[in-house]
C-alpha cells in the first residue's frame, strides 16, 4: 500500500492518539517529537504519512513569514521527523520542501539533506553500557573523585506532573545564576509556562534534585525519549566542596542505565564539561529553501526579521530579568 502524505492541524483526539501510538512504538523517538511537546495553536501544521488508518510519520511545522519552519526551538530541540523508517522520513521532508511559496526552514535534523542541507551545530551524546560499573570505568580519575564527594547529600527524583514543584525550584536556581551574568537564561518569556504545561499533561520527563539539610542545592531536567534521554537544563547554587552538576548528571546516567536506555544525549554544544563524560559528537543540520517570484527579497527580509526579533527578545528578557531581580 502506497503511503498518503497529508498536511493538517491534527486537532482531533483520534489524530493525537495515533501520534502518541507512533511515538511509543518508534525506537529512538525523541522527546521533542512527543505530541504534548506540540500543543495545538493557530499556526501549527503537521505533515503526516499514513498507510490506511495507520500513522507512519509526522513532521510538525509552524506557519511563519509566508512559509513554514520547524515547530520548536532551533536552539535546543531535535526536530528530525518521527517516522517508522528512513523512506517515510525522506517522504515527509520532501513534501515539506515542495510547498509552492515562501520560506521553508527546517532545523534540528539529524541527517543532512543531499541538496539544501547545512550543518548548523554539533551535539554531544553518550552511548550507554549495560551497567554503571562499566560506565564509571570510562571516566577520568578527577571526575570519579568529584562523584565520591557527596557526603550528607540526598538525591530525589520526580517524574511528569509530580515534578512540577521541583521544576519551580529548578527555574529559580537557573534564573538566579543567569541574572548574575545579566542574561535571561532558558526559561524567559513563556518558556517556563510551556514546560509547566508539558509536565502537567504528563510529558515524559523527570527532575532529579540534590538536597542538603532539607534545602535543594541543584536540579537537573531530563527529557525521556524511547531509548534516549536528553539532558535539557539545570539550575544549581555553587556549593564549596560539592560538584553538584556532576553528581546530578551521574545520577541521571545511572537511572538511564538502570532503565535500559541506550543513549544519553547532552544536546547541542561542545562545552568542555561534556567531554569529561566521554561523549561522541554528532551533527545537527538545517534546510532552508525559498520559493516564489520574490524569493531573494523574502530571503533577505526573513533573515533581517529573525535577527531583529532575536535582538529585541534578548533586550526585553534582560530588562525583565533585572526588574524581577
Amino acid at each position: 500500500m502506497m503511503p498518503i502524505v497529508l498536511a493538517g492541524d491534527f486537532r482531533s483526539e483520534s489524530e493525537r492518539r495515533a501520534w502518541a501510538d507512533l511515538w511509543q512504538r518508534t525506537p529512538g523517538a525523541q522527546p521533542f517529537l512527543h505530541p504534548t511537546w506540540h500543543p495545538d495553536h493557530s499556526n501549527l501544521m503537521i505533515v503526516s504519512s499514513w498507510k490506511g488508518s495507520r500513522l507512519t510519520g509526522v513532521l510538525p511545522l509552524s506557519r511563519r513569514l509566508g512559509g513554514f519552519q520547524s515547530n520548536g526551538s532551533a536552539r535546543s530541540d531535535i526536530l528530525d521527523p518521527l517516522a517508522e523508517c528512513g523512506e517515510t522520513r525522506r517522504t515527509l521532508l520532501e513534501f515539506a520542501l515542495s510547498q509552492p511559496r515562501g520560506l521553508i526552514s527546517l532545523s534540528g535534523l539529524l541527517e543532512p539533506h543531499p541538496e539544501f542541507g547545512t550543518q548548523d551545530a554539533s551535539g554531544q551524546r553518550i552511548p550507554l553500557p549495560r551497567g554503571w560499573d562499566e560506565f564509571e570505568r570510562r571516566l577520568g580519575s578527577s571526575l570519579r573523585q568529584d562523584l565520591r564527594r557527596r557526603k550528607g547529600v540526598t538525591v530525589r527524583t520526580a517524574r511528569r506532573s509530580e515534578a512540577l514543584p521541583a521544576f519551580e525550584v529548578l527555574v529559580g536556581l537557573h534564573r538566579d545564576r543567569w541574572r548574575r551574568r545579566n542574561l535571561p537564561g532558558a526559561f524567559g518569556f513563556g518558556r517556563a509556562r510551556f514546560h509547566r504545561r508539558w509536565l502537567a499533561e504528563g510529558g515524559p520527563a523527570r527532575i532529579i534534585s540534590l538536597e542538603l539539610g532539607g534545602e535543594i542545592l541543584a536540579a537537573i531536567y531530563i527529557l525521556e525519549g524511547k531509548g534516549i534521554w536528553s539532558y535539557y537544563q539545570s539550575g544549581l547554587r555553587p556549593t564549596p566542596g560539592l560538584s553538584c552538576g556532576s553528581i546530578l548528571i551521574a545520577e541521571a546516567i545511572r537511572q538511564a542505565i538502570d532503565e535500559g536506555v541506550s543513549t544519553f544525549d547532552m544536546l547541542r554544544g561542545d562545552e568542555p564539561y561534556k567531554r569529561r563524560w566521554k561523549t561522541e559528537s554528532y551533527g545537527i543540520f538545517g534546510v532552508r529553501q525559498y520559493r516564489g517570484p520574490l524569493r531573494k527579497v523574502r530571503s533577505d527580509l526573513g533573515d533581517w526579521m529573525r535577527s531583529a526579533e532575536a535582538v529585541a527578545r534578548y533586550q526585553l528578557e534582560s530588562r525583565w530579568s533585572r526588574k524581577l531581580g
